[in-house]
C-alpha cells in the first residue's frame, strides 16, 4: 500500500475521531460546575516577558515571518493557518502575557480568554481535542489568580463553568489523546482539574491511576522516551513535577509510579545538557534556557546523576571542560504523524559554556520549505564561531559556517 493511501486513511480516521470528540465536548457542556478551588493554584509561568509585550502589541512570528495584527484578538490573526490557530488554542499566550505582568498585558490576556469562551467554548470546534483541553486546564489553573483578577462576578462564573466543562470532557476523552506529550497534557489536565476544583475530587484517583499507567508504559528505565526528543522529555518531566507539587500542596501523598518516573527522568535530563546548560537539539527538540532546566530539576527534588555514558540513545563524553554528545541510538518511534529527522551520528560539542558544534535544530519557526530542509538535511550539525568582541571598535561580530 502506497504512502499516500496510508496517509489518506490516517486522515480519515483522524477526522472521524475528531468528529466524535467534538460531539462528546458538546454533550458534556452541561453538568456539575465548580464554584471555587479546593487548593490554592500555584503559578508555574515559564513565559517570556518580552514575548508578552510583543503579543500585546500585535506582533506574531508565524512560519518564519513577522505578522502584524491590526485586529483586536489573536483569533483573527492568520485565521486560515491551522497550525498557528491550534497553537493559539493551547493558551500559550497566557504564559507570556502574565510573565510580563504589565496592566496592558494582563488586560490583553483576560480579553482574549473571554473572547475564546464566546467563540469556541461550546465544544463544536477543532480546539476540542483531549491534548488541547488538557494544556488549557493546566494554564487556566496555573494562572487562575491573575486571570480572575479585576473581573466581574459574571466573568468568574464563566471561568468556573468553562474549566468544569473541560474537566468533564477530559474525564471522557483523556485516553484518546495521541501517545506521548499530547497524552500527558490530557492526563495532567485531568489530574489538575480533580486536584483544584471542588466537586471533582472523586476523579483524582482514576486520573492518577491513568497517569501512573502512562508513566510506566512510556518512560523507559533510563528515563528516556520513544521519540528520543530531549525537549519533549523535559516537557513531560515538567508536567510530572507540577503534579507532584500540586499533590504535596494539597497534602496528598504522591503516587509511587509518579515519583519513580521523576527519579528516572531527572538524571537523563542532566545527561542531555550542553556546556551552557541548555538541552541538546536532536529529533525535533529545541534548546531551552539553562535557567528553566535548572529550576525544574531543583523543583523535582531528584538529585541522582547517571554513571552511564549512554542515555536515551545518546553517548556522552566529558573530559575536563569539553563535552561531546553524539546520537548513536536507533531511529526513534515518532508515531504515524510525527516528523522524521535525519540525526544519525549528529553531535554537539562544547567547551565550558561555549558551543562549538551545534545542531541545526527543529526548524519549527521557519517556513515550510526551510523546516523540511531542517528535517532532511544530510549534515545535522553545524560549526559556529561564538561572538567575538573587537578590541578596537568594541563591536560584536558573529561568524558562522
Amino acid at each position: 500500500m502506497s504512502a499516500k493511501i496510508i496517509e489518506l486513511l490516517n486522515q480519515l480516521n483522524r477526522d472521524r475521531r475528531n468528529r466524535k470528540t467534538q460531539a462528546v465536548a458538546r454533550r458534556v457542556r452541561r453538568g456539575k460546575t465548580a464554584k471555587a478551588f479546593v487548593s490554592q493554584p500555584t503559578a508555574h509561568s515559564i513565559g517570556l516577558a518580552q514575548r508578552g509585550l510583543q503579543l500585546a502589541a500585535g506582533n506574531f512570528l508565524i512560519g518564519g515571518r513577522l505578522v502584524r495584527n491590526t485586529n483586536e484578538f489573536i483569533w483573527d490573526v492568520d485565521p486560515d493557518n491551522l497550525g498557528f490557530q491550534l497553537k493559539a488554542h493551547n493558551f500559550y499566550w497566557l504564559d507570556h502575557l502574565f510573565a510580563n505582568g504589565s496592566p496592558a498585558c494582563s488586560a490583553t490576556a483576560r480579553k482574549w480568554f473571554a473572547e475564546w469562551l464566546k467563540r469556541f467554548g461550546m465544544g463544536d470546534n477543532y480546539a476540542w481535542t483531549p491534548e488541547l483541553a488538557g494544556i488549557r486546564v493546566i494554564r487556566m489553573v496555573n494562572h487562575a489568580i491573575t486571570l480572575l483578577g479585576n473581573t466581574t462576578k459574571q466573568d468568574q462564573k464563566n471561568y468556573f463553568a468553562a474549566i468544569s466543562h473541560h474537566a468533564r470532557f477530559l474525564k471522557k476523552r483523556h485516553s484518546f489523546a495521541p501517545e506521548g506529550l499530547p497524552r500527558f497534557h490530557a492526563l495532567v489536565g485531568y489530574v489538575y482539574s480533580a486536584l483544584a476544583l471542588e466537586d471533582f475530587a472523586r476523579d483524582l484517583k482514576p486520573a492518577l491511576r491513568a497517569l501512573a499507567k502512562e508513566c510506566e508504559g512510556y518512560i523507559a528505565g533510563d528515563g528516556g522516551i520513544p521519540t528520543r526528543n530531549p525537549e519533549e522529555l523535559l516537557d513531560i518531566f515538567t508536567l510530572l513535577v507540577w503534579v507532584d507539587q500540586g499533590m504535596t500542596s494539597a497534602f496528598i501523598e504522591p503516587d509511587r509510579a509518579l515519583l519513580s518516573a521523576i527519579e528516572r527522568i531527572a538524571p537523563a535530563i542532566r545527561s542531555l545538557r550542553s556546556g551552557d546548560g541548555t538541552l541538546v537539539e536532536f529529533h525535533g527538540g529545541r534548546a531551552t534556557t539553562g535557567r528553566r532546566v535548572d529550576k525544574i530539576l531543583y523543583d523535582s527534588g531528584a538529585r541522582a546523576t547517571y554513571t552511564s555514558d549512554d542515555v536515551m540513545g545518546y553517548s556522552r563524553i566529558e573530559r575536563a571542560s569539553s563535552l561531546l554528545v553524539v546520537d548513536t541510538g536507533p531511529a526513534p518511534n515518532t508515531g504515524a504523524g510525527g516528523p522524521k529527522f535525519e540525526c544519525a551520528l549528529a553531535l554537539e560539542f562544547s567547551t565550558g559554556p561555549h558551543p562549538i558544534f551545534k545542531s541545526v535544530g527543529s526548524g519549527r519557526d521557519l517556513s515550510d520549505n526551510e523546516r523540511m530542509g531542517s528535517q532532511t538535511a544530510t549534515a545535522f550539525s553545524v560549526a559556529s564561531i561564538q561572538p567575538i568582541i573587537s578590541g578596537k571598535s568594541g563591536q560584536l561580530q558573529q561568524l558562522s559556517t
